[in-house]
């Protein structure tokens, strides 16, 4: 995972003016209150405090109102950048980084940043060019060459990538992060045993070094994971959280972990806390949804999928749309929902271009036609009896007798109350 380097973000000052001497207190005179300046270091101090405390959106807005009356506010503006980074708004935070970058083509902090979310949106290449070409201020900028390795190794040039390593480790030879990005080289070629030597020493370094780093836990995690030794992957990445209890990989690694093995508690909990660091992510949605579903939580559930599905549609991913379609089906059926189930399997069945008739009650149109005679018993419960013939009594046997068509024939039992599985 590339590793974005933020700059620091100005702080607020408070200035005390200690007067001498004591005096005698002397009645003010009455004035108009005085105008109260707000300097531009405040704004920017107060959006920090925002971004901070994970509101983005409002720092964003303070931001913004900065920026219109001082557009040449680099420091505003690449703050803003930064907001927009964490809220996934990727092409707003990269227009703001470029600004940063053409008021100061050295601005390696705006660099680095720039990289970072040109590769979220894919553009890969482009990503190397600007790394490329800030290296130029300093060809052993160690966030840089870090960088650079993870994306040559993504375009599986393993020898661009281990090249530059080894440039950065020329200068720095304790550079932890030089040895962890290392591993993930062999890693990528499955080299295994010598990927998680390279992590066990880069452990050692850290340690020496005072430093808690999660982020190798979770790497042997992933190298466990390839070895299937689930246990020790997912002691691995607990021992992580343990170091960072927020911490999003190793928590999307636990919940996938759980989900898989139908700890339904453990997943929604971990899921939860990657859903606040990811919330424009489908998967991560998807997944929550899944797992309030294993805990029988089918309103929250029907929540994470509405938002999953609504995600996947923005992000163009329509063919995994399906998946979280037919879950909805289930889950709002298993909770009377009828209505919203019926509306989800109508465009399921639109999507995979499915018609079904009355008498199908196999797979998908057998949920479909149960559905709709749920909705139809709903109906005929809920209406007003008919008025009986004069001289004549309506009683249960009088409603359904052979001579008027038998007797109802049942509706199929929803499949288990946990859906068909995530």
């Amino acid at each position: 995972m590339i590793r974005t380097i933020r700059a620091l973000l100005l702080s607020g000052a408070s200035v005390l003016a200690a007067c001498g001497g004591a005096q005698k207190p002397v009645a003010p005179p009455v004035t108009a209150a005085p105008k109260v300046t707000i300097k531009p270091r405040d704004i920017v101090a107060s959006a920090n405090e925002k971004l901070q405390a994970g509101k983005a959106e409002e720092a964003i807005a303070e931001l913004d109102t900065l920026i219109e009356k001082q557009p040449d506010n680099t420091v505003a503006i690449y703050n803003r950048g930064l907001a927009q980074h964490r809220l996934g708004n990727w092409q707003k935070a990269e227009a703001d980084y470029r600004t940063v970058l053409a008021a100061d083509p050295k601005d390696e902090s705006a660099a680095v940043n720039l990289g970072a979310v040109l590769r979220e949106q894919g553009k890969v290449d482009e990503a190397i060019k600007v790394y490329e070409a800030q290296l130029e201020n300093d060809e052993f900028d160690g966030d840089l060459l870090n960088n650079l390795s993870v994306l040559y190794r993504e375009k599986k040039d393993y020898e661009r990538s281990i090249g530059a390593i080894r440039k950065l480790l020329m200068r720095d030879k304790n550079n932890v992060d030089a040895y962890k990005n290392l591993a993930l080289v062999y890693f990528a070629q499955d080299k295994l045993r010598l990927s998680q030597t390279i992590l066990e020493n880069a452990r050692s370094m850290a340690e020496e070094q005072g430093k808690k780093d999660p982020d190798i836990f979770v790497n042997l995690g992933m190298i466990y994971l390839g070895k299937n030794e689930n246990g020790r992957a997912m002691a691995a990445f607990k021992r992580a959280l343990e170091l960072e209890p927020e911490h999003t990989e190793a928590n999307y690694n636990i919940g996938a972990l759980a989900l898989s093995h139908r700890d339904y508690d453990l997943a929604a909990k971990s899921y939860e806390v990657v859903s606040k660091a990811l919330p424009t992510s489908a998967d991560v949605a998807a997944s929550l949804g899944y797992a309030y579903q294993g805990q029988q939580k089918l309103e929250q559930a029907i929540g994470a999928l509405e938002r999953a599905w609504d995600l996947q549609k923005k992000a163009g991913k329509s063919s995994q749309d399906d998946q979280v379609l037919y879950q909805l089906t289930v889950i709002a059926q298993n909770a009377q929902q009828l209505d919203k189930a019926k509306g989800y399997a109508e465009s399921y069945m639109q999507r995979n271009k499915l018609s079904c008739s009355a008498e199908d009650f196999e797979g998908f149109c057998g949920r479909y036609n149960g559905i709709n005679m749920m909705i139809q018993m709903e109906k005929e419960a809920t209406a007003p009896a008919p008025a009986a013939e004069e001289g004549t009594k309506a009683t249960g046997r009088d409603i359904f007798t052979e001579e008027e068509g038998g007797e109802a024939e049942p509706a199929p039992a929803p499949e288990g109350e946990g859906g068909d599985g995530a």
